[in-house]
Formats: structure tokens, sequence, C-alpha cells
């Protein structure tokens, strides 16, 4: 019986690393197919290429689902860290787009690329002149003001920052129909959350029974209505006397 289930647990070690353990890499090159698949379809539409563009679709939703069984396995929460998983990869995941020559692109790298040059020329040093527009709306510049604006930036005033691309429509095909946002408040936020987690639980180890805020479940309200119940008693028993 020993030797059997350590024979088992070989076995499924191995099956575990061949089906799970590289989901990633697996998926990646799919991708990387189908990217191909598509442009060659592109150029010149056959049934063999169909055919092929259907299989690989089909492996694909394979690894898919074999990943977001991983990802239920793991989850403490499993219904709920599962279904926020599914949502967020729908909206999160750009599996294709169209390049600067309007051809399809898949490559995660590529795409990469193509996400810089697109954003570095659109937010670049030559803006279109709107001067007929601007001298209506704001008043025009001192000199001061002018070199200010142009003075180097430098190093220590600058920071690294996160980029979320938020779609313009439900099936964007190109750079063009995304809209940055730049997420400078986030890890500020995270931390803070932390911390006041923290903090909630230690609060009321030395906050007095008396004292409303920063304990949940309290209000700051709550004094005041006890105050009012208080005179509202005294007065009564003062009418009653």
């Amino acid at each position: 019986m020993i030797v059997s289930l350590s024979e088992l647990t070989s076995h499924v070690k191995a099956w575990n690393k061949s089906v799970y353990g590289f989901l990633g890499t697996h998926k990646r090159n799919l991708l990387k197919s189908l990217g191909t698949i598509q442009k060659a379809m592109d150029q010149s539409s056959s049934r063999s290429l169909a055919t092929l563009e259907m299989e690989v679709r089909d492996e694909l939703e394979s690894v898919l689902n074999h990943e977001d069984l991983l990802w239920r396995q793991k989850a403490r929460n499993t219904k709920f860290f599962h279904s926020r998983t599914i949502q967020r990869r729908k909206f999160n995941r750009i599996l294709t787009l169209r390049d600067n020559n309007g051809e399809w692109c898949s490559d995660q790298s590529t795409l990469s690329d193509e996400a810089v040059k697109f954003f570095e020329k659109l937010y670049g040093d030559n803006p279109k002149p709107m001067s007929g527009i601007l001298s209506n709306i704001f008043p025009c510049l001192k000199e001061q003001d002018i070199d200010f604006l142009n003075k180097p930036v430098l190093n220590g005033e600058l920071n690294n920052n996160l980029i979320m691309l938020i779609p313009k429509n439900d099936r964007p095909e190109d750079f063009s129909q995304f809209r940055p946002i730049s997420l400078c408040s986030v890890m500020y936020k995270l931390v803070i959350k932390v911390i006041a987690n923290i903090f909630k639980m230690v609060f009321p180890n030395f906050i007095s029974p008396e004292q409303a805020g920063f304990i949940v479940g309290k209000n700051i309200s709550d004094n005041v209505i006890i105050a009012q119940e208080v005179i509202h008693s005294m007065r009564s028993k003062k009418a009653r006397r």
C-alpha cells in the first residue's frame, strides 16, 4: 500500500507539472500562433487556415479553463475570488490589436512596444496649434512663467507610476480607442488601508467607552443622542416632582 501511494504521488506530481506547471508559457505560445494565423488569413483566406484557427482557439480555451480551475482551487473565498478574477480578465486583458499598419498583432511584447510608441507620439513635444482657441479662454503667460515652465525637470522630481488603459468602446481595435489613466494614489491607498485595518483591531483597547470616534460601529452623533436622552430624562423627573 505504501509503495502504491508513493508511486501514485510521483505520477500525480508529474501530471500536475505537465498540465498546470507551464500554463503561462503554453498560453503565450497559443496566442502567438493565433496571431500568426490571423495575419495569414488577412493576406489570403483559405479553409485550412480557418480550421487551424478554430483548433488553436479550442486549445486556448482549454488552457484558460485550466487556469480558471487553478485560481479557483487557490482562492480562499472560492466563489467570490473566482468571479472577480473572471470579470477582471474580461475587461483588462488585451489579446490582439491593430498596429500602425492596420495589421492585427497578438504578440504581447510587440503590443507593449506599440503602446509605448503610440502614447509617446500622442503626448509628445509637438502639440497641435490651439493659440486661436486658448487666447479667448486663458490669459497669456508672462515671460517669467514661460521661463519657469521651460526649466529642465530634475530626476528627483520624477516618480514611477502605473498606467491603466480604459477602453472607450466595447470592442477596441487599436490604441487610439483606449484612454490612459495614471494610478497615482493607488499604492498609497493600499498602504493606508492596511494600516487602518491594523489600527482597527487595537483602537478599542486604549480608547475609552465614552469616545465614539475611530471605533467601528460607533458614530460621533451617538454621544449627541445620549446627551439628549439624559436631558430629556432629567426634565421628565423634575416635571414629576
